[in-house]
């Protein structure tokens, strides 16, 4: 459109935009009661507002108490509880085990990787090697902070991708190996992977 120039669009909501997926009844549900519809140029400039009322055959959605589900109901800035979100989840939250060395796989995150010192050292190499990409001098960075938590949360595997091909397979489980405490053995497989190439 041209500046100044003015044309009426109009954009059809079915029952499915107010939809969503309820895992207890493996369904798309639409809950009755009062939508609010907002048009604008951003979230932050809105022109225009109107509320709509849905009516719904379907049975109530959420099984679970909502008093548990409180924060889901309440827009805030409070953490939700594991309790909370195991109401929303439907069953109680498998248990967050984090590896130890001897069991650490190819996707396992480097910063899950705390009691192996080669793991440590290769973040730590991946870290200097990030600072010196960004020239940071020890300065507040937000993108360093970024990338560096990202480092952390990476898998191991994801060396082959980074590498361009430095990096085979073979290479990689050798250094898995070297990581979860199998020095000699995986000094002997790296050997192997580097002469295969």
């Amino acid at each position: 459109m041209q500046p100044g120039e003015e044309k009426t669009v109009t954009i059809e909501l079915d029952r499915r935009a107010f939809a969503f997926y309820d895992v207890g009844q493996k369904d798309w549900m639409v809950e009755a009661g009062d939508f609010e519809i907002l048009v604008g140029t951003s979230s932050q400039d809105i022109r225009l507002t109107d509320t709509i009322q849905i009516d719904s055959a379907q049975k109530e959605s959420f099984t679970a108490d909502r008093e548990t589900l409180a924060p889901y109901f309440a827009l805030s800035n409070a953490p939700i509880s594991q309790k909370a979100f195991a109401a929303l989840y439907g069953r109680p939250l498998p248990e967050n085990v984090i590896p130890h060395k001897g069991n650490y796989t190819l996707n396992t995150p480097f910063g899950d990787m705390r009691d192996s010192f080669i793991a440590r050292q290769l973040l730590n190499l991946m870290n200097a090697q990030v600072k010196k990409m960004f020239k940071s001098d020890g300065e507040d960075n937000p993108l360093l902070d970024m990338v560096e938590s990202m480092l952390g949360e990476m898998p191991l595997r994801s060396l082959l991708m980074m590498s361009n091909g430095a990096i085979t397979r073979g290479t990689l489980e050798a250094l898995l190996l070297m990581i979860n405490g199998k020095t000699f053995k995986g000094l002997i497989s790296l050997v192997k992977s580097l002469v295969a190439k």
